[in-house]
């Protein structure tokens, strides 16, 4: 099975590699260039959201947005740049009793599973916490999991490691999901399957000769190849 870490820090590939990591997708936060390296490269948009993807998605593989605000969240699921949303749980809005300002609502689901846009559960933000903002987490995190499973969108899990110490194995990371309310098969697929598709998906988005997902010219003959065009590929 191949086990995919889909966001790193630009020091960490190597280090993920020998945890048992099969690739590694190196996160950087944009307007930075991408580095000579020849791993997979992912853009990580803050601000700014529909201008900074579209620009990104010309010189990066994949876009992450950091959807810790609503409106972001609601913005960046509308866009076809984008891959992938996260930190969405962390949004300062206030909780209600029977219902969490988890980031996610029915809305933006539909939008993202339409777009294969997926949501990135970032493991570092629960275990580096304590006590009441925990359990927050938690309660916001399983929810965000059950509104991912009713419209399929694909759920990924990852250190978001900055340096060797906040990496974990494939295995124990996995394990992770179970206090996210995911079944082993879920928390698996959150390691491997699900961020292999987005990695699938950064290779078919560079390769000249795929003009959108299941269009492939197998001969340009005597037609000049234009170029390739990322923006607004599914």
């Amino acid at each position: 099975m191949e086990y995919v870490e889909l966001f790193t820090g630009e020091k960490v590939p190597k280090e993920a590699l020998e945890l048992g990591w099969s690739s590694v997708c190196v996160a950087v936060d944009f307007p930075g260039k991408r580095t000579v390296a020849e791993t997979l490269q992912a853009a990580v948009v803050k601000s700014d959201i529909e201008k900074n993807t579209k620009k990104a998605v010309e010189t990066f593989d994949l876009v992450f947005v950091e959807a810790s605000k609503e409106d972001d969240a609601r913005k960046a699921s509308e866009l076809w740049n984008v891959d992938i949303l996260y930190n969405n749980e962390l949004n300062e809005a206030r909780d209600l009793i029977y219902n969490k300002s988890s980031g996610l609502d029915n809305v933006i689901c539909t939008f993202m599973a339409e777009r294969n846009i997926g949501y990135l559960i970032n493991a570092s933000n629960v275990l580096d916490s304590g006590g009441s903002s925990r359990v927050k987490l938690l309660g916001r995190l399983r929810q965000n999991v059950l509104l991912c499973r009713k419209y399929g969108v694909k759920v990924v899990l990852s250190n978001c490691a900055k340096d060797r110490q906040g990496l974990r194995n494939p295995l124990d990371l996995a394990a992770i999901g179970s206090l996210f309310g995911m079944t082993s098969g879920e928390s698996v697929d959150a390691v491997s399957k699900n961020p292999l598709f987005f990695i699938q998906k950064g290779l078919r988005r560079r390769d000249p000769n795929v003009l959108t997902d299941g269009l492939v010219v197998k001969e340009w003959g005597s037609q000049k190849h234009q170029g390739k065009k990322r923006q607004g590929w599914l």
